[in-house]
């Protein structure tokens, strides 16, 4: 079957962006340039489920109809994803974003409806939740019935003691505390990476200088309160009366 381009809708979610000047999208113009569409686009409602990038592609091309194959379905994100599994692009991180979004917009599905739903087991959707990252505590919680799906997302992404710390508080809107305490977490990490990282920077900066033990004067003199003030007063040595 072929249908005109202008007429099929991209997927409402791209799950890795798309670098059109990329070696991969450059080979495949290159490619269906020479040779064409070898494999059809796959369509759901008038939506892409498998060929965005061959879409993407055959449009820059200057194409104005394209192969495609239809199938039927209630859910063309649900078939985008059943359909992509079996690519080696599609990672297990895809899978697990995807999931995770999906439960946390459907917080009230069971884990078996949602394996029926996506044509998973219900293992693999609890591995990609995070059930087994979960202390002892609250995956028994979970077993019983007590917390869903998508309490076990965020928590799941939090360190032991803050799970600790949100069970011990209840399980009222453990949704959004954990969700909360996923994002303070990940900021913290995030500054200490920065920190470690300034520090790197600072060490090889120190190592081309003739008298490096002048730094050790200089945090001295500084009375440094944090790291980050630490930090300053030597790079201010370094760049300035270190040089």
């Amino acid at each position: 079957m072929r249908r005109q381009l202008r007429d099929l809708q991209p997927p409402a979610h791209v799950f890795r962006p798309v670098d059109q000047n990329g070696l991969d999208m450059t080979l495949l113009r290159d490619s269906i340039d020479s040779v064409g569409l070898l494999v059809p686009l796959t369509i759901c409602k008038d939506v892409i489920v498998d060929g965005y990038r061959r879409w993407l592609t055959c449009k820059g091309l200057g194409w104005t109809e394209i192969d495609v194959h239809e199938v039927e379905g209630d859910d063309p994100d649900q078939l985008r994803i059943v359909t992509q599994t079996r690519h080696t692009e599609f990672t297990r991180n895809d899978k697990r974003a995807f999931i995770g979004r999906y439960v946390c917009e459907n917080p009230d599905l069971p884990v078996g409806v949602i394996a029926h739903y996506f044509q998973w087991s219900t293992v693999e959707i609890e591995e990609l939740v995070g059930v087994g990252y979960l202390i002892p505590e609250i995956q028994k919680a979970y077993r019983d019935g007590r917390i869903a799906l998508a309490d076990v997302f965020h928590l799941a992404k939090i360190r032991d003691q803050g799970q600790l710390q949100l069970w011990m508080d209840g399980t009222e809107n453990l949704f959004d505390r954990a969700q909360a305490l996923h994002r303070e977490e990940r900021s913290a990490r995030r500054r200490s990476m920065v920190s470690r990282a300034r520090g790197k920077g600072y060490t090889a900066l120190v190592k081309e200088r003739d008298n490096p033990s002048e730094a050790g004067l200089c945090l001295i003199k500084a009375n440094a309160k944090t790291p980050l003030d630490g930090w300053k007063a030597c790079m201010d040595w370094v760049l300035g009366n270190g040089m």
